[in-house]
């Protein structure tokens, strides 16, 4: 078993400023936003696969 503090994802300001947390019942081991308009967060765990619903867009950044 986990420390219950990990069973969550953080969430970040651009500025790496924490702003809450997703509680989760296991640990998230991968993260990612899809969706037609990019605002739906899937959330992939050792046993299971969650996901919700965002009022914000993920942002596309190009790598160089």
């Amino acid at each position: 078993m986990g420390a219950v503090e990990l069973d969550s994802v953080r969430v970040f300001t651009a500025q790496g400023e924490a702003i809450g947390h997703i509680d989760l019942p296991e640990r998230c081991a991968n993260v990612c936003f899809g969706g037609r308009h990019r605002n739906r967060l899937f959330m992939a765990a050792s046993h299971g696969f969650m996901r919700c619903m965002s009022t914000l867009k993920a942002r596309v950044v190009a790598k160089p």
